[in-house]
Order: C-alpha cells, then sequence, then structure tokens
C-alpha cells in the first residue's frame, strides 16, 4: 500500500504540478488511460481495471463520490457489493460503523447534505434521493422508520395512509390519544403538533390543523 501511495503521489505531482494528497480532487479528471500512459497499468490490474476502487484503498479518508467522476462505469451503482461499498466510505467519513447493527440508528439523524458531502451523492441519485430507499435495499432485516430520518422520504407525505400513520402513532405515543378517543386533539395545538415533527405534513394543508385533521 505504501508503494501504491507513492506511485500515485509522483503522478499527481506530474500530472497537476501538486501531490495527489493535497488536493485529491483532481483524481476526477483521471481515466484509466491516463494512469496507463503515466506507467499504471499494472497497479490497476491490482485493482481489476478499476481505478475508483484503487483510489478509494489508497485514500480512504477522502469523500470521493463516483458521480464526480468523468469515467465513471455505466451501470456501477447496480451492484449490490458496489453501493454497500460506496456506502461503507460515507459511513466511515460520517463516523458510523455499518458492520454493527447498533450503529445503523445513526443514519436517522444524517440529512441528504450530509450524505451527498460525505461521498453519496451517486447512491442518493440511484435511489431517487431517498436515504430510506437506499438502506432497505442493502439492510433489509432492519425495520426502518421512515419518519424517523430527519428529512421525510420524497413524496413521503402524499399518501394519506403514510399521513394517516403519523397521526395514530403521535396521537398515541405524545398525546394519549386512541382510536375510539380522537376529540382529545381539540386539546392539542398545532404549535404542539409541529414542535413534535408534524410541520412538514402541516405545511400540505397550509398550516391549518383544522383541515388537515379533517
Amino acid at each position: 500500500m505504501a508503494n501504491q501511495k507513492r506511485f500515485l503521489d509522483e503522478y499527481g505531482e506530474r500530472r497537476f504540478g501538486v501531490s495527489s494528497s493535497s488536493d485529491l480532487a483532481n483524481w476526477y479528471k483521471v481515466t484509466n488511460k491516463d494512469l496507463i500512459e503515466g506507467g499504471g497499468s499494472s497497479l490497476l490490474i491490482v485493482y481489476r481495471s478499476s481505478l475508483i476502487k484503487l483510489l478509494r484503498s489508497v485514500y480512504p479518508d477522502f469523500a470521493w463520490d463516483i458521480s464526480k467522476f468523468s469515467h465513471a462505469p455505466r451501470n456501477f451503482m447496480l451492484s449490490i457489493e458496489n453501493q454497500r461499498s460506496q456506502l461503507e466510505m460515507v459511513a466511515r467519513n460520517l463516523g458510523i460503523d455499518i458492520g454493527k447493527t447498533e450503529e445503523l440508528t445513526k443514519f436517522y439523524q444524517v440529512s441528504s447534505k450530509q450524505f451527498i458531502d460525505n461521498g453519496g451523492g451517486s447512491l442518493l441519485v440511484y435511489h431517487k434521493g431517498s436515504l430510506l430507499s437506499l438502506l432497505g435495499k442493502l439492510f433489509p432485516h432492519i425495520a426502518w422508520d421512515p419518519l424517523r430520518f430527519s428529512q421525510a422520504p420524497r413524496n413521503h407525505w402524499a399518501s394519506l395512509e403514510n399521513q394517516r400513520a403519523f397521526v395514530e402513532k403521535l396521537g398515541s405515543e405524545k398525546f394519549g390519544i386512541t382510536q375510539g378517543k380522537l376529540e382529545g386533539w381539540y386539546k392539542v395545538s398545532a404549535h404542539s403538533f409541529i414542535a413534535n415533527g408534524g410541520g412538514g405534513l402541516l405545511r400540505i394543508y397550509r398550516n391549518n390543523f383544522y383541515d388537515f385533521l379533517s
């Protein structure tokens, strides 16, 4: 690994005028052909001709985003193995150990922006912006709760079923309101509803709490 890093650093200095380690984003502009012409053919063979895997191995602390490579392999994200490998890198940058089930719940506090900034842009694009879809695909054994994420999945509130599920759960857990005693909502203010995570949902009804409950 030390030899691999030494070669890439020297290549970067020749190619970019600075050591690769000082500005790793320069590598997004490099293709396999460029590296081969620079003497790196045998190094690429070690990584089965994948420059992306090579860079992630040699510079693991950088938030590599596959979507920024001009030569990203077509259909790269179709592979579950590649998705998981990319997620491992993103998780490491976020301080999450995906090898431990109890650590996975930390993704609930991660915003889309944080995920993208740490190299997860290509993963979110593939899953149409849904972190829930990504995690559900890679960790199907976990009962992911859409409402615990810092941002509700796109179009989640378009479903009346999802709206009702949220209201029933919130009413039961926070306000002691059961299905048979819906009049309990008369005592709940819109402010309290928003403070308990209902702001995004209420905006669909132009912040009219009555229209929403109706």
